[in-house]
């Protein structure tokens, strides 16, 4: 009886190690860091268009809704990411090791539509000419509020392809939804997203906010066999490590 009891302590104690909250002893500093340099930075940029994304992703909109994304918003959190990456070393070893393998690399296809144009229709001459202007007020104002640029990819005999791109941040599944409305496409749609093997989330307000962090690894393409999650308390210029849970990391 006594050998089941060491066990069941023993194994507790291990996930207790695994999915803790309590700080552990760090001799980390910031010079163990690696310099943030532009292309970082703009990853973290394109982190913080894609909470951005998400969370609009979830309120109720109409089509009159606009689909530009909150810059201050954006704003707010790249610099709570870049707070977090210079603070990275305080968290622990794991987390400063793998902070670097983890952005959302979906924020690519949120700048992008794909549109189906018939053939038969006449306006579409236009775009083939390399010209915004279909001639139709709903499309052409859409084209012109967010600035959308019109690439012309692959089509078939009944169709012409293209997808549609904006350098700004932009809501692409209502600005699909608002295409579609037009009844001038056969389709409008958003590119396909791919299983992450890292992402960053974020749950809270302005008050307070819960950064997550998840790490992914192994047949990837596939879902990942693996995950690691940190989830990073912020409130204020306050970073803290909330919990942190997940598979061992290798």
């Amino acid at each position: 009886m006594r050998k089941i009891h060491f066990f069941i302590l023993l194994l507790l104690y291990l996930a207790c190690n695994q999915n803790s909250t309590n700080p552990e002893p760090n001799n980390l500093s910031a010079s163990d860091i690696i310099p943030l340099n532009d292309s970082t930075r703009q990853l973290y940029y394109n982190d913080a268009v894609y909470i951005e994304y998400m969370r609009q992703a979830d309120k109720e909109h109409t089509l009159s809704s606009s689909a530009v994304l909150d810059e201050f918003n954006i704003g707010q959190y790249y610099n709570d990411l870049i707070n977090i990456y210079q603070s990275s070393y305080k968290i622990n070893k794991r987390f400063l090791d793998n902070i670097t393998r983890i952005h959302n690399h979906y924020h690519y296809g949120i700048r992008q539509i794909h549109v189906a144009v018939d053939t038969n229709k006449i306006w579409v001459k236009n775009w083939l000419n390399d010209k915004k202007i279909a001639d139709i007020a709903g499309i052409d104002s859409i084209i012109y509020n967010y600035e959308l640029d019109i690439l012309e990819s692959n089509g078939s005999k009944n169709r012409y392809n293209f997808t549609l791109t904006s350098a700004n941040p932009i809501n692409n599944r209502l600005l699909a939804e608002k295409l579609s409305a037009t009844d001038e496409f056969l389709y409008a749609e958003i590119p396909a997203r791919h299983p992450d093997w890292s992402s960053i989330s974020m749950q809270g307000n302005q008050d307070y906010k819960n950064y997550i962090f998840k790490y992914g690894w192994g047949d990837c393409p596939s879902g990942c066999i693996y995950q690691h999650t940190w989830e990073i308390k912020v409130k204020g210029e306050q970073i803290s490590l909330n919990i942190e849970y997940g598979d061992a990391l290798e």
